[in-house]
């Protein structure tokens, strides 16, 4: 650990060695892992012509559920040192995941590397191996926020799907 705080007294070789033993290192329990097939049945209460809100949904490992008005609200409300330490997965209001991107502060002052402040979210890419909410509906102990309870959750998420189904077959769709 003296490489960490004393940078001149060491070479490049040993802070590579530092970096790589700091990288070794899991301080919380891990995710566990998505599920390929759909967590629960979807519920058979009739969906309203309304449109569902947008909402920002971010999921912590004590399984609390926050679902905020917007995505850009939860990069506000969500600490950052929770946010690098893994303690937090995102999802936009269609349950699609969402990817952390940092924003680096501009002076490294003593430590080799700094801690971001900021964070944006932004859409995962296949790549990324994160999967939709749906896959992770289980571990859902309680909401809280814009919605209450994991069934008004699992309406709000087939709200949003019938939606867009819809809204891809509206005439003059090119997409469709």
């Amino acid at each position: 650990m003296v490489t960490g705080t004393c940078l001149n007294s060491f070479g490049d070789k040993w802070h590579e060695r530092f970096d790589a033993l700091l990288a070794s290192i899991t301080l919380r329990r891990p995710w566990p892992p998505v599920r390929d097939a759909v967590a629960a049945e979807p519920l058979q209460e009739a969906v309203p012509e309304a449109a569902a809100p947008d909402y920002g949904l971010a999921l912590s490992q004590d399984g609390t559920l926050q679902v905020l008005a917007s995505v850009e609200a939860l990069s506000e409300q969500v600490p950052a040192r929770e946010v690098e330490a893994g303690m937090w997965k995102f999802y936009d209001g269609d349950g699609r995941a969402l990817e952390v991107r940092w924003d680096m502060p501009k002076s490294r002052g003593l430590m080799r590397r700094p801690s971001p402040t900021h964070y944006r979210l932004a859409s995962a890419t296949e790549a990324s191996g994160l999967g939709p909410l749906q896959h992770r509906l289980a571990l859902v102990e309680r909401v809280v926020g814009e919605l209450q309870s994991a069934a008004q959750l699992q309406l709000h998420l087939q709200r949003r799907a019938t939606s867009s189904v819809s809204e891809s077959r509206l005439p003059g769709d090119r997409h469709a």
